[in-house]
């Protein structure tokens, strides 16, 4: 899986910003916001990222585990129709084995679900060239938090 896959599936508000040799990980929720880093989460090299290093890590765990909390409360029981006994049951478990817990349950169809928990037990995923500069607003925060991990810079 693609970095910009697995945020994409866990939130529409993350997303990955190419800027100065640099790929950060841009919150548009907190985008702005002084006490949330501008809305930045992390910072990885753009060869990093090109050559599959980019981790679960980089993620704030609140979109993690929303993504599984919306599944739990609603997709499983509403969109897939899984008894809540069987949920229950998966959800008690760590987010790696929520895919493999389901299957042996006989649900299978849970695609974005095995790319998901297969991301998070391995932690591992293929090498992408981020070519997204971000919008201006995107770059003015970025430099804004830039500049409050290197105080100077931009003087």
């Amino acid at each position: 899986m693609k970095p910009t896959d697995f945020l994409r599936r866990i939130s529409s508000e993350l997303s990955l910003v190419e800027y100065q040799g640099n790929v950060f990980v841009v919150d548009r929720y907190r985008l702005g916001r002084e006490e949330f880093d501008y809305g930045i989460c992390s910072c990885i090299s753009s060869e990093d990222i090109l050559n599959g290093k980019f981790s679960t890590e980089d993620v704030p765990d609140i979109y993690i585990d929303g993504y599984f909390d919306f599944l739990r409360r609603d997709d499983l029981p509403n969109h897939y129709g899984i008894p809540k006994e069987v949920i229950d049951h998966v959800c008690n478990t760590p987010y790696a084995g929520w895919y493999e817990g389901f299957a042996k349950s006989g649900y299978t169809e849970l695609d974005d679900l095995k790319d998901i928990c297969e991301a998070i037990w391995t932690d591992r995923f293929e090498g992408e060239a981020i070519t997204d500069t971000g919008t201006v607003s995107e770059r003015q925060n970025i430099e804004s938090y830039l500049a409050m991990q290197m105080p100077g810079r931009g003087d």
